[in-house]
């Protein structure tokens, strides 16, 4: 009977570790991220009562006759499930969908967590504002670029950073010249009807200069046009193969509408000095690739347009944002956008074995692994969500259903003690 005591009493511990684990689950159902923990029974060691017999050939064998010592927690487990995804709308929430951790730095130990309550302190660094620990990634290059052999070091958002002006090269028109446009013919005093567009262009210190184009017709399926620009800086047009300078542009047309010879051209602005010397401002001069393989001939309106044109101004940050990747991306006041860093991911091979150590934080143990570091959608099987957080994976339905289980166990484990006691007090009673 003291056997049975000692049972009913590792059943009454066991089941009060699962309320524990359960109590813990319900405590955190609204906690970011918050991975759900589980408890597993074993039995105990077992007392031989008596051994076990080989068959011989006059009786068969006898099994072995064992009575348990109860039950003990075999192990209290983290579940690692996918919780819900809640959009918040705020740029620095991060969640991730998928596998892997955030990786956090305090001095020289790093910390694991999948919660992305991440915020910007007054440095422009990505930390965890429970702790200030910093958001771990790879930061771009000047050129925007981010390479896998940059070191790891802290998420920094340059704020109030400048992205430097870039000056136009590219420009393309498209759109249709009026096959019935009027042919200048002086004799008759009949002057030729021109069509004029424009386009904006940068220099390299980020300064517009208005480039027009005005094009006449002057015979059938024939073309010409010149370039200016506005204020005191000269413009020159280059065409041909090689190409030369000419006083006006030349395009001819098949007979089907498409444009047949003069789809390329160069034009160059510069100072008023000439060719070659700088821009009135003092920007270099432009060197502008012209594109008119677009334009058209039909019996209908005008319509030339610029459809492309690069290059821009000197832009500050105005946002960010981050892909799926993990990479965050600075908008800026021009219009452009550039890769800032890269947010690194840490996977694990066995994550369960990772240890809480508070603030939704987990840290390495002999059993975990070591950090495999990475990239989402590359090493790192999984995606980064911005503007969201990951919920908690407890599914309440499922913790009460265990609570009510572990109450039954706990209580059916009492009454075995206080069973087991009135048993006792009636073999006591024997000798009265």
């Amino acid at each position: 009977m003291i056997r049975s005591l000692y049972s009913g009493l590792t059943g009454i511990k066991s089941n009060q570790v699962s309320l524990d684990v359960i109590g813990n689950n319900v405590a955190n159902i609204n906690t970011p991220a918050y991975k759900t923990g589980r408890a597993s029974f074993s039995d105990s060691l077992s007392s031989m009562l008596k051994a076990g017999t080989p068959p011989s050939s006059s009786i068969g064998g006898i099994n072995p006759m064992q009575v348990g010592g109860g039950s003990v927690v075999g192990s209290v487990n983290n579940i690692f499930t996918q919780g819900g995804m809640e959009v918040t709308g705020k740029t620095t929430d991060l969640a991730i969908s998928g596998e892997g951790f955030f990786v956090l730095q305090s001095g020289e130990e790093q910390f694991y967590t999948r919660d992305g309550t991440f915020e910007l302190d007054a440095n422009g660094k990505l930390v965890d504002p429970a702790t200030g620990f910093t958001v771990q990634g790879r930061m771009a290059n000047g050129s925007g670029e981010i390479l896998s052999s940059t070191p790891v070091t802290d998420i920094t958002v340059p704020l109030g950073s400048l992205f430097p002006a870039r000056a136009t090269t590219e420009v393309s028109l498209t759109g249709n010249l009026n096959a019935t446009a009027t042919v200048a013919n002086p004799a008759e005093e009949i002057e030729a009807e021109t069509y004029q567009t424009s386009v904006l262009a940068y220099d390299s210190l980020g300064d517009t200069h208005v480039v027009t184009v005005t094009f006449e017709r002057t015979d059938a399926n024939t073309w010409q046009w010149t370039a200016g620009v506005e204020g005191d800086d000269t413009i020159v047009i280059w065409q041909g193969d090689p190409l030369a300078e000419v006083a006006n542009g030349a395009i001819t047309f098949n007979n089907d509408g498409s444009i047949n010879t003069g789809q390329d051209a160069e034009l160059r602005i510069s100072g008023a000095a000439g060719a070659g010397n700088p821009l009135e401002n003092g920007a270099d001069e432009i060197t502008i690739d012209l594109d008119l393989s677009g334009l058209v001939q039909f019996a209908r309106s005008y319509t030339p347009v610029p459809s492309y044109r690069n290059g821009y101004s000197s832009g500050t940050l105005d946002s960010i944002s981050f892909d799926e990747t993990g990479t965050l991306i600075g908008t800026f006041t021009n219009g452009t956008n550039q890769k800032l860093a890269q947010i690194v991911l840490a996977d694990f091979y066995n994550p369960s074995g990772l240890l809480k150590v508070g603030e939704n934080l987990y840290n390495v143990s002999l059993n975990s692994g070591a950090p495999l570091i990475g990239a989402a959608g590359s090493s790192i099987k999984a995606s980064v969500i911005g503007g969201a957080l990951e919920n908690s994976n407890v599914d309440l339905a499922n913790e009460f259903t265990k609570m009510i289980i572990a109450q039954r166990g706990f209580e059916a484990n009492s009454r075995l003690v206080t069973t087991s006691d009135a048993l006792l007090g009636e073999l006591i009673n024997l000798k009265r």
